[in-house]
């Protein structure tokens, strides 16, 4: 899911934008009108279509700028069912919303539910696992949003039960109220902690540059890390050096918010190894380990550097060979996996002491390897 917060600080104001990664169509919630010229270059830069602008509350001002999106980009406008049902005027073109109405944006679900506050007409926006309305954002578990956010529930606020309520003060605009982190991938993880920092504005100019290049890299490629060389082409004016020292800014800025870091493809973090359940390798290690194994099921040994190198058409130097054999039994070690072997020479296959490989039939980066002499 795109996701992306707007605010008109003159006003108080908050607008959100949801849209589908596959099918490009994009939704807005609460649009205002200072905020136009940064949705028309959202829309331009990430190739989407506006398909909804849908309103919390019967504000004339958004719903002013509901209608100006809708003559420009054909738009569906949803307003609260209470605000559609007086305005006559605009009943052929305003559609009405009310708890329980659901809007299909591709693959994603916008349902209504009733504004916690319950003030008469109010709504609030749920998608997946955040909950969008004028006030606040809640992000938590599917099933525990529903349930605590229903009219039937009644309470003016929601008390968090759970170790991850890093946010929990009711004027903090975004509050995670997750129960488990189990089931979750770590990147849907990350990407939660770091809408949050962005809203909260907890980042340098050019540090939320970054990270909101780096969620365009997750958003546009089914969750891929990007690497370093791959943010500074996105990013055009800043070279490789200067990415990885804003990244390493921005993942400690994370830690200490107690939010999950940020990581580049193949970098691992004692934060989040309680997460991790395997190691996951850059694409150079994943181009040694290619070689490696085709030269151990080969030859039913563990090759030297020399062989490795010579195997990759003397592309990679030894000392490359061997850096890559480091790291990659370095990530071994820290999930408790069969350690890599590499011998230092090359000596002659003996008929006698012959070296055993078993490993599973899996891709490279599940591939666990065990040798008994």
């Amino acid at each position: 899911m795109i996701f992306r917060h707007f605010t008109d600080t003159a006003r108080n104001r908050n607008s959100y934008l949801i849209a589908c990664p596959k099918t490009r169509e994009a939704a807005l919630i609460d649009p205002i009108e200072s905020c136009m010229s940064q949705y028309e270059s959202m829309l331009a830069e990430r190739g989407l279509h506006l398909a909804y602008t849908l309103q919390t509350e019967n504000d004339r001002l958004s719903t002013h700028t509901s209608r100006t999106l809708r003559k420009t980009y054909g738009s569906r406008q949803v307003v609260p069912f209470r605000a559609a049902h007086f305005d006559s005027s605009n009943r052929d073109s305003e559609e009405g919303a009310k708890p329980g109405s659901s809007f299909i944006l591709g693959d994603l679900k916008i349902e209504a539910i009733q504004a916690r506050r319950l003030s008469e007409g109010e709504l609030s926006y749920r998608i997946s696992n955040y909950l969008l309305s004028s006030q606040e954002i809640l992000i938590d578990d599917s099933d525990s949003v529903k349930n605590q956010t229903s009219p039937s529930a009644g309470s003016e606020s929601i008390q968090a039960s759970s170790p991850f309520d890093r946010i929990s003060e009711s004027r903090k605009l975004v509050r995670n109220l997750r129960t488990t982190r189990s089931g979750v991938s770590i990147e849907r993880l990350i990407m939660e902690d770091l809408h949050t920092s962005l809203v909260e504005n907890t980042f340098s100019p050019k540090e939320a540059r970054v990270v909101k290049t780096y969620l365009t890299h997750l958003e546009d490629n089914e969750f891929c890390h990007p690497t370093a060389s791959d943010l500074s082409e996105m990013l055009g004016d800043v070279d490789r050096t200067a990415v990885h020292v804003l990244v390493h800014n921005i993942r400690w800025k994370q830690i200490e918010s107690e939010r999950l870091p940020m990581v580049l493809e193949g970098q691992t973090s004692k934060w989040l190894r309680e997460l991790q359940t395997k190691p996951t390798f850059t694409d150079h290690e994943k181009e040694f380990l290619s070689a490696y194994l085709q030269l151990v099921e080969r030859h039913q040994r563990p090759p030297s550097g020399p062989d490795v190198a010579k195997e990759l058409a003397g592309e990679r130097s030894v000392q490359w060979i061997r850096k890559r054999a480091h790291t990659i039994r370095r990530k071994q070690k820290e999930f408790n996996q069969p350690i890599l072997i590499l011998n230092r020479k090359s000596p002659e296959i003996s008929h006698s002491r012959r070296y055993m490989m078993t490993r599973r039939p899996e891709s490279i980066d599940h591939q666990e390897m065990h040798y008994t002499a």
